[in-house]
């Protein structure tokens, strides 16, 4: 274990060595060599500890300080890396959470795999009093299989990692897809699994859908100014993801089919200040822990998430998202393109509220939203 300590002759005092095992065990260990404590032979220069390893420490190498003592009461510091090997443990959705009653379902859900295994995370539905059927999902975390037969669905996520203590998720049920334009009673059923075997399934509780009418996509007026501005980014509807990797012209395109106008720099930064003109949607103090603030880089999700679901990155005009998630599309009066907003992948630290950007280049973190006049009423 080590290679410089002095030879221990006859007579002396032995070596006091202590290993330091905060990372997997709050204590700091004296190791032996007398053949007890895990030592299996006496005075070998060989010393051993036994400690107990929680199942809540992950498998892998954590770097462990050895001092030793010798009988000069010097100290000999060395690194050193200790494995930590657990038994099989088997996945599990430790909680689940379903937002909205309509079209484009978000479901938040946190994995745990002590093993830190990637895992898989298959979802059905069932109709109160009905049978489990696959779900239609779409999601920006893992990789869902897509079938070149038609009417083939895949309901599975897979390859997401586990590598934290609890991994945070989330997926669309696109609830349209699999009960049309009705309304009723159904549960959302999650059942995770790894290489080795499947874990319990998670139901969520009685959720009460309407799919009977399909919202048009919610516009705020902004008086100072007098415009309309999305409610959302685009598509503007609750529970979806934002479309990205559109150019400058083409986002600027769909907003005309739709009988608006891209939003000038101008317009966007007055809805984002709202009345309130506070720095960041929820006040003026950032935050980003969990899904408490806005998603950007250090909240639970690495990826754009769908519209809405943040519940706190809304203004004082209930715009949401315009705090994170999707750089938009905008441009000034000087017909210079920008991208506003942040992103899931920035700190709002370092960035700025406005960013000029190539209006040829696509992007999986940049979307957009419309405005109009308010005159268009």
């Amino acid at each position: 274990m080590f290679k410089d300590l002095p030879d221990r002759k006859k007579n002396e005092n032995p070596l006091n060595i202590t290993a330091e095992l905060s990372a997997v065990a709050d204590v700091i260990n004296i190791l032996y060599d007398d053949a007890t404590h895990g030592d299996k032979v006496k005075n070998d220069n060989v010393f051993s500890c036994e400690i107990d390893i929680t199942k809540d420490i992950k498998p892998g190498s954590y770097d462990i300080k050895i001092t030793a003592t010798d009988h000069k009461d010097i100290k000999h510091v060395s690194s050193v890396p200790f494995v930590v090997k657990q038994g099989y443990s088997v996945p599990s959705i430790v909680s689940l959470e379903v937002k909205g009653n309509s079209y484009n379902i978000p479901i938040l859900f946190d994995l745990k795999d002590p093993d830190g295994d990637k895992c898989s995370v298959t979802f059905e539905y069932r109709k109160k009093g009905g049978e489990w059927m696959p779900a239609s999902i779409s999601s920006k975390s893992g990789v869902i299989k897509k079938y070149r037969k038609k009417g083939k669905k895949s309901n599975k996520i897979s390859k997401l990692p586990a590598s934290q203590a609890v991994s945070h998720y989330i997926c669309v049920w696109e609830s349209e897809k699999d009960i049309g334009a009705t309304k009723g009673k159904y549960y959302i059923r999650l059942t995770p699994e790894d290489k080795k075997t499947a874990g319990a399934a998670l139901v969520s509780d009685l959720l009460k859908i309407n799919n009977i009418k399909k919202s048009e996509g919610e516009m705020i007026y902004v008086q100072e100014g007098n415009f309309f501005i999305d409610k959302y980014e685009y598509p503007n509807q609750y529970g979806s993801y934002p479309e990205t990797r559109m150019t400058f012209q083409e986002a600027k395109d769909v907003c005309v089919e739709q009988g608006k106008d891209l939003c000038t720099t101008e317009q966007w930064e007055t809805a984002y200040l709202g009345n309130s003109e506070n720095k960041y949607p929820y006040g003026n103090v950032y935050g980003f822990e969990g899904r408490n603030f806005c998603n950007t880089n250090g909240s639970y999700d690495a990826v754009s998430v769908p519209s809405g679901v943040y519940d706190n990155c809304v203004n004082d005009l209930g715009i949401y998202d315009m705090g994170g998630n999707v750089y938009e599309w905008c441009e000034d009066e000087n017909g210079v393109v920008l991208m506003a907003d942040r992103c899931y992948y920035m700190n709002p630290m370092d960035t700025s509220l406005m960013n000029i950007e190539d209006p040829t280049h696509k992007h999986t973190y940049l979307g957009h939203r419309c405005c109009k006049s308010g005159s268009d009423k």
